[in-house]
């Protein structure tokens, strides 16, 4: 019995995002977004360092010192997380998207998280009466906010994902053979 894989199509519609852009195109104007941010990041931990050693207040300061140390543990995990994904988008690797993947869904997973902790709170500040009419109101704009950080993560996630998988069908083994059992058997 022969089996005939389908041939590799790279202008497949599952392959063009909803732009109408190739996937490989959106994730790297995606990468080159991210690494535009990850250059400002970097740009305003050397400033934070620089007005440090500066400013003799500041030394002490514990929530100060507290943010240079998110900024910087968020700069090397950012580096290595877009050095992995330009990798994987420049060299055709999917193994090299695994990471962004797994972090896009980490971050997603925490603004879900923080999201359910505000709308928490805040109906906990309407049942004890303090937020008062306020609450309704600003229970709603922590909703539209929640909703307006998640779509765009979702696509950012849903493109990287399509591009994992553009690059690991494009590189399977070629593809429209027919494979016969019996001449396999024989090996």
């Amino acid at each position: 019995m022969s089996q005939v894989q389908p041939r590799f199509d790279p202008n497949d519609p599952k392959y063009i995002c909803c732009c109408g852009c190739h996937v490989m195109i959106c994730a790297k104007l995606l990468a080159s977004l991210f690494t535009i941010v990850a250059v400002l990041d970097a740009i305003a931990f050397s400033f934070g360092i620089y007005w440090e050693a500066r400013d003799a207040q500041l030394r002490w300061d514990k929530v100060y010192y507290a943010v240079l140390v998110f900024m910087g543990i968020n700069l090397i995990i950012g580096t290595a997380v877009l050095s992995c994904l330009w990798y994987g988008l420049i060299k055709k690797r999917e193994r090299f998207l695994i990471l962004t993947l797994v972090c896009s869904m980490l971050v997603f997973g925490a603004t879900i998280l923080s999201a359910l902790f505000c709308i928490i709170a805040v109906i906990a500040a309407m049942i004890r009466s303090e937020a008062g009419t306020d609450g309704v109101q600003v229970l709603l704009v922590i909703i539209i906010a929640s909703a307006c950080c998640l779509i765009p993560q979702y696509c950012f996630f849903h493109i990287y994902k399509t591009a994992y998988y553009y690059i690991k069908h494009k590189r399977s083994p070629p593809t429209n053979v027919n494979i016969n059992e019996e001449w396999l058997q024989k090996f």
